[in-house]
């Protein structure tokens, strides 16, 4: 498992670093801006005309022509833009990948389980902050808490499930009795109240959209292994990767314009057909192969969708600033929220062979 594991952070590092070589260097970038549109007479003519020189109208039209081509020559193009940010979002990918990689490695199952825990939280953080704005902490945090434990407790000890459940009904009345009480002695009226309920709409959603999801990752672990949650997340990173390239190279027909512009039909059907292919080829099991790559390649965007709705419902670009090009902990697991489950599902109802 651990040769396994060694295997693909570097095949990964090796097709990032293949990327990077493929965007032209400052150098050579430099030395394309250098190549004239314009013929040596032409550009002549201009620099006589810009020295002073009366060179007639034909000639000042002329000028004006080859100062706005040179302009558009020196102007990146869109395409070289996007490279450049392809080009500025791989370290961090890197560091991403070597994160993951080390906690694996050193702590396997223990590690993906931590990992999952501390995404959870930043998840739920960012999603309350984007949404609600200034919620009050004590009643955020508890619910999250309270979610927490009844959600992540009988996956991670089965045995104890029922305690774990009754622990997680007790903390939601607590924390239900508390703000009732407290929305009495401060004296609320109908303002006070309607926040309280946008408050905790708030958390709901944000426990909906990233906890409930995320803990199904956990569920997998304890009862398929390690390898499918490896699987899994993998080629979602491959799609979400040749879907961004796919775009920036042949992107030309909006997929969902009004939701994310950014997305274009060429992107969204090259990143399926590459991932459908690599899991082919990958996965020992022809069927799971299959399976979940098209659903990683057809149903898993949609994850990233409605993270884009969210995001432009309350005029934000990312939902965090932790990974430079990349966004926050949402912006990153967006799409593998709704493939956790599925996975998890899938190998649950596949049927067995004797």
């Amino acid at each position: 498992m651990r040769t396994f594991l060694i295997f693909l952070t570097l095949s990964w590092i090796a097709a990032i670093g293949t990327a990077i070589n493929s965007v032209p260097t400052g150098s050579r970038q430099a030395e394309l801006l250098k190549k004239p549109s314009v013929s040596a007479f032409q550009q002549d003519r201009f620099y006589q005309f810009r020295g002073g020189q009366d060179v007639g109208t034909e000639e000042a039209a002329l000028a004006d022509d080859i100062e706005a081509a040179i302009e558009a020559i020196k102007e990146p193009s869109a395409v070289s833009k996007k490279l450049s940010n392809l080009k500025e979002r791989t370290l961090p990918a890197i560091l991403m990948l070597g994160v993951v990689g080390g906690l694996t490695f050193y702590f396997e199952e223990q590690g993906l389980v931590i990992l999952t825990l501390l995404l959870q939280i930043g998840m739920y953080h960012e999603m309350t902050t984007v949404m609600g704005g200034k919620l009050q902490s004590f009643m955020k945090w508890w619910w999250f808490l309270s979610s927490a434990v009844g959600v992540n407790g009988p996956r991670l000890f089965p045995h104890e499930s029922k305690m774990i459940g009754a622990a997680s009904y007790a903390m939601f009345t607590f924390g239900l009795v508390q703000k009732v009480v407290s929305l009495q002695m401060t004296g609320q009226d109908a303002a006070g109240f309607r926040e309280f309920l946008r408050q905790t709409a708030v958390s709901a959603l944000s426990v909906l959209f990233t906890l409930l999801p995320s803990s199904f990752l956990l569920s997998t672990l304890n009862n398929f292994g390690m390898i499918w949650v490896i699987y899994s997340a993998a080629l979602m990173i491959f799609n979400d990767t040749m879907a961004y390239f796919f775009g920036i190279t042949m992107g030309k027909h909006p997929l969902l314009p009004v939701i994310s512009p950014k997305k274009t039909w060429e992107g969204f059907i090259g990143a399926g057909a590459s991932t459908v292919l690599l899991a082919y080829f990958w996965l020992p099991d022809k069927q799971d192969a299959i399976a979940i790559s098209t659903f990683v390649s057809l149903i898993a965007p949609f994850g990233g969708f409605l993270a884009s709705v969210i995001k432009r419902s309350y005029e934000q670009k990312d939902f965090g600033s932790l990974f430079p090009g990349h966004g926050g902990f949402v912006d990153r697991l967006d799409c593998q929220l709704i493939l956790a489950p599925f996975v998890y599902l899938y190998l649950t109802l596949k049927p067995t062979t004797a």
